[in-house]
């Protein structure tokens, strides 16, 4: 049994990120599940649309359904023969979880959920999806998932230098990192849960523009991987096409499962 590998890619909007996750088409099987009915035209075919049509507050309605179908979706890819999984945008997942939570309390402000309970409990929901997305990789296939990118100010983190304000005045400030936008602190350490954590990165401006991934951490995108590279393989300047990045990984031995080998005593 072949190991997966579990994706995640961020960016800004028109960075590349769909681009990426849709060329896994070219290398297997492909199932892509989105929250966002504006993906349905870029992908055309073969797509699973999770969205709460009837999560109305405008007009008192809180029917919420999404998260709850993407789960046994995913957990229907797991008896399949599909190879290659997509969530595009995982983003928006962390809407579908707060409507799941908040949905009891007939609210769209999490704020009024007392003790900041509505936070706890949209990060167990997605936990939850981490979960079956970690179960896939572990039969074998691989699942991407995209992020949109938000540069946020991680207070306390890394040093403080001093720069220039609108003022002109020179003042302390943290450095700035891309983080995928999602609705908790979770977007923090989302990364953690993923074997490989990728940017976007585009090359150029116009017709001539040129389109890359990074697995190379720098100031700005605190990416990460826990694969093993091919030796002299490029991860800074990535091709921005799936096989294009699993051709410059070296392949995983199969998980044991905690499995002893025949004959061996514990």
């Amino acid at each position: 049994m072949t190991h997966g590998h579990l994706i995640g890619v961020t960016g800004i909007p028109g960075s590349g990120k769909s681009y990426f996750a849709r060329s896994a088409r070219e290398c297997g099987k492909t199932a892509i599940a989105t929250p966002d009915p504006k993906e349905l035209s870029f992908y055309a075919k073969d797509i699973a649309l999770f969205c709460d049509l009837d999560w109305r507050p405008h007009l008192n309605e809180w029917k919420a359904t999404a998260l709850t179908e993407l789960l046994a979706w995913l957990a229907a890819r797991d008896k399949d023969d599909t190879q290659y999984i997509v969530v595009d945008p995982f983003s928006e997942v962390s809407d579908l979880a707060f409507h799941e939570v908040l949905k009891v309390h007939a609210t769209n402000d999490p704020r009024e959920v007392e003790y900041g309970r509505a936070y706890t409990a949209h990060d167990q929901q997605i936990k939850a999806v981490i979960t079956e997305l970690r179960r896939l990789t572990v039969h074998g296939k691989t699942v991407i998932c995209t992020f949109h990118g938000k540069m946020r100010e991680l207070e306390g983190a890394g040093d403080a230098k001093k720069k220039k304000a609108m003022t002109g005045e020179m003042e302390w400030a943290f450095e700035e990192q891309m983080l995928p936008a999602m609705n908790s602190g979770i977007r923090q350490s989302i990364h953690s849960a993923f074997n490989l954590w990728l940017f976007t990165k585009p090359v150029g401006f116009g017709p001539g523009q040129k389109f890359f991934v990074t697995a190379q951490p720098d100031a700005v995108r605190p990416a990460k991987h826990s694969v093993v590279f091919k030796e002299g393989a490029n991860i800074a300047m990535i091709p921005n096409t799936v096989r294009a990045l699993l051709d410059l990984i070296q392949q995983p031995e199969s998980p044991t499962r905690g499995l002893l080998p025949q004959g061996a005593s514990k």
